[in-house]
């Protein structure tokens, strides 16, 4: 849990950042990229293509 809390206030920070800089494609592609890095991770641990959904749209939600 604290790993998420960590990774979630990460996250937060980058998208401050790229807020602060007008950089909102950049923000959406940094989501897209972890987002899509979750998945391949899933896919390499075998995960259920519904865990996968969950976690890699958990990301896209967090951001949006």
């Amino acid at each position: 849990m604290l790993a998420q809390a960590v990774g979630t206030f990460l996250l937060a920070w980058v998208i401050g950042i790229t807020a602060t800089t007008d950089s909102l494609a950049l923000a959406i592609l940094i989501a897209l990229t972890i987002a899509a890095l979750v998945k391949a991770n899933g896919f390499f641990t075998q995960k259920s293509k519904y865990a996968i959904m969950m976690e890699s749209g958990y990301i896209l939600v967090m951001v949006g």
